[in-house]
This record gives structure tokens, C-alpha cells and sequence, in this order.
């Protein structure tokens, strides 16, 4: 039997039923600011490691979703080609079906939820309807683009990667991303050594969320 789509991408991510209630937080800022990197750090995590109050709740574990993965389960089927998901994610917003993307979200439970990332201001409305809260991320763009033209580790770069090209692409979005910004709860520099870039990002999903399960818990 043949791989699926998602499979062949390496999207194997499965979204549970509905069960309980998780903690959304979605990441947004320039291409190359670090939030693929952030969103695996986060994931690689336990609640308890992100804030030692969370070890006194129900959930389990962190988990991070690319905007891809989500993009290909709303039925995304090209290439990972980050022009190619630009185009396809406008077009969806264009006809108004830009929450479907996000709403499967709400289906996963006892989780603290990272979306790998938002990029419109649109995307920052909805989630935070859905009760998400968004970090932003922020560096020079210089620094920015020298590390998305090197990057090699994510496949929406892969195929484009080290192309001044493939940078005016995803610069396209900065704008949008500013405005995601200026959304933002809350704002992390990167402009630091990455463990305590890391160390500032775990500690701002702490601070925004101890206070929601103080008030949820008392």
C-alpha cells in the first residue's frame, strides 16, 4: 500500500478527537527569525519543563504543528515550495476559508498547542478567537536572511534554498508579518545566543499562560 500525501511529506502528525481542553500559542515573525527552530525546541519539551505550574494540570505534553501540515490537511496536495504555499494559502483566505485551516486545532486535547506559524493578520484574529496567544519573534532582517538562505533543514526551504530568489518570495509576507507583529502578545529578540533566545521564549508561553490556569484552577 502507497504512502499518503502527508506521509510522503513527512506530515504524519494526527489531530485527536476532541476530549478536553488544550493551550494554544502561535508563533509569527519575519522568514528566517528562528520560528521553525523555536516551534522544535518547544515541542521537544514537557508542560512541567515550559512552567512548573503546568505539572499540576491535565496536560501531557507540547506539541508543534506546522502551517504546512495544516495546510495539507485542509487539502493542500503541491509542492512544499514556499511560493506554492503562499499562493495556496491566500486563495483559501480569499474564499473565506481561511479559520477552516486553523480550527482542527480545537480537536486536539490536553496539550499546549505551538503553530509553526501564523502569518497574516487574519490567521492572528482567528486564533486568538479560538483563545491562542501569539508570540512574535523579531531580529535584523540582514541576520533574518542570511539564515533562511542557509538553512537546509526545512523542507519548504529545501528546494530553494541559497536563491535571492527564494528570499523575495517568502519577503513577500513581511508586511503581513508586521502587522502579525504589531498583534502579538507578546515579543521575543533573537539577536541573543540561541539558548537564551530559547530560554526567553519558555519563559514568555509561561508568563502568558500561568496566569489563564491560575484563574481556571483557583
Amino acid at each position: 500500500m502507497g504512502m499518503t500525501y502527508l506521509e510522503r511529506l513527512g506530515l504524519t502528525q494526527e489531530v485527536a478527537e476532541p476530549q478536553g481542553e488544550s493551550l494554544l500559542i502561535g508563533l509569527t515573525g519575519p522568514p528566517g527569525v528562528g520560528k521553525s527552530f523555536s516551534g522544535r525546541f518547544l515541542d521537544s519539551l514537557n508542560p512541567a519543563d515550559i512552567a512548573p505550574e503546568f505539572a499540576n494540570t491535565d496536560l501531557t505534553k507540547a506539541r508543534t504543528l506546522t502551517m504546512r501540515y495544516l495546510l495539507a490537511r485542509h487539502g493542500y496536495r503541491g509542492r512544499t515550495h514556499i511560493t506554492d504555499l503562499q499562493r495556496y494559502h491566500a486563495e483559501v483566505r480569499r474564499q473565506g476559508e481561511g479559520a477552516d485551516v486553523l480550527n482542527p486545532v480545537l480537536a486536539i486535547h490536553s496539550s499546549i498547542v505551538i503553530i509553526d506559524a501564523l502569518r497574516h493578520p487574519d490567521d492572528v484574529g482567528h486564533f486568538k478567537d479560538m483563545g491562542g496567544y501569539v508570540v512574535g519573534l523579531v531580529g535584523p532582517l540582514e541576520m533574518c536572511k542570511e539564515r533562511f538562505m542557509a538553512d537546509r533543514t526545512d523542507v519548504k526551504h529545501t528546494e530553494v534554498a541559497g536563491s535571492d530568489e527564494a528570499w523575495e518570495q517568502a519577503a513577500q509576507e513581511i508586511d503581513a508579518i508586521n502587522k502579525c507583529l504589531d498583534l502579538a502578545d507578546v515579543v521575543v529578540g533573537v539577536e541573543q545566543p540561541k539558548n537564551a533566545m530559547l530560554d526567553d521564549i519558555r519563559q514568555a508561553v509561561a508568563d502568558l499562560y500561568v496566569p489563564v490556569l491560575s484563574s481556571v484552577h483557583n
